[in-house]
This record gives structure tokens, sequence and C-alpha cells, in this order.
């Protein structure tokens, strides 16, 4: 089994996030890298963000707080408490996990951009991926892992 060695954030921007039975939640209408929209300005009735932060199960989180950013500007802020008294260590676990799910309705277009999600902590700060906004038909500009 591989040691998880940092802290690291995992973020998932999708249409909606659903509550199964059983704990489960279901991910609809998950966007790649890019979200595009015909013109602007616009809304969308909806947009989750699904932010995970895992951290090493050696290291401690005492302050943490899940923030949104369209480009430059912070359009949430969530802190998040966290218990004093951590649960019964186990040999199978490596890591804590946090999450955070945020659902921004409507959500406002005006014009092109980058929504991001981060996370300060008292282990310091972290970036997850983040997704950009296209306007228009810009086939050109999309992309994908490797590039083509």
């Amino acid at each position: 089994m591989t040691k998880l060695n940092a802290p690291y954030l995992h973020v998932v921007y999708c249409d909606d996030v659903r509550s199964e039975i059983g704990g489960k939640i279901t991910l609809v209408g998950i966007y790649n890298s890019d979200l595009q929209v015909p013109t602007a300005p616009v809304a969308l009735p909806k947009l989750c963000v699904v932010s995970t932060f895992v951290v090493p199960i050696d290291m401690d989180v005492t302050q943490l707080t899940f923030k949104l950013k369209k480009d430059d500007i912070e359009i949430g802020k969530f802190e998040t408490d966290i218990p004093e008294k951590k649960p019964t260590s186990h040999p199978l676990y490596t890591r804590w996990t946090y999450s955070n799910i945020t659902t921004l309705s409507p959500f406002p277009i005006e014009g092109p951009g980058t929504l991001r999600a981060v996370v300060e902590s008292n282990l310091g700060t972290f970036f997850g991926g983040g997704i950009r906004i296209l306007v228009g038909n810009s086939e050109g500009g999309r992309h994908t892992a490797d590039g083509q």
C-alpha cells in the first residue's frame, strides 16, 4: 500500500449532487476542464462544486476553510469545524478526508474566466483544479490532457 505523503485538494464541478441511500452521493453532469456557454451574460440554474481535502493520517488539521474564487474574486467561504477528538485509528487507514459540497444557484456568468477551489488550513494553502468558463463557439480553445 502506498503511503500518502502530502495533503492535496481534489475538486469536481458538476450540474447537481444527489443524496443516495447509504450515505452515497451521485454527481450529475460532471465538467472536464471547460464550462462552455453560447453567450454571456447568462445564469446557469445551478453549479455544484465538490471539494475534498485529503491529508496523511499523521498530520493534524486544526483549522480548515474552503473557498471558491471566480478569477481573483472570492465568491464563497466555508469554515469547517474540526473534531477535537479523532476517531480510533486502524492500520489500514492512511488519510483523513474533509469534504465540502457547495451549490451555487443560480450561477451567473458575465463572461469568460476561471472558477477555482482553495483550501486554507494550518498546513498551508492548497489549490484545487480550476474550470475555465468559455463563452461562444470556442471549439478551437478546447484541449485534452495530451494537448490535442
